[in-house]
């Protein structure tokens, strides 16, 4: 769901988009990445996330598996930051 947004907002929704080849390039990178493969705890907890919080479903389920895969690290205070350049 995130490498498919990724692409598609770069290469079309931005008012200076990337080029497919450098969208392409970027995505690969991601490959490398863990992957959090959903379940359906996972996808109650994006739920619950939710409805708390009055938040979109897919960016509380983003939030959920980064909770998952790195729990050490606190998304909220952006103590570890990795900026991409596309």
């Amino acid at each position: 769901q995130v490498m498919q947004e990724v692409y598609s907002v770069v290469t079309s929704k931005f008012k200076r988009t990337t080029s497919p080849e450098a969208a392409e390039k970027a995505l690969l990178r991601m490959t490398e990445m863990h992957v959090v493969l959903l379940d359906p705890g996972l996808i109650l907890a994006a739920a619950a996330r939710c409805r708390k919080e009055s938040a979109n479903f897919w960016d509380a389920l983003i939030v959920e598996a980064a909770l998952k895969t790195a729990g050490d690290i606190c998304i909220y205070t952006n103590s570890h930051v990795t900026i991409e350049e596309l």
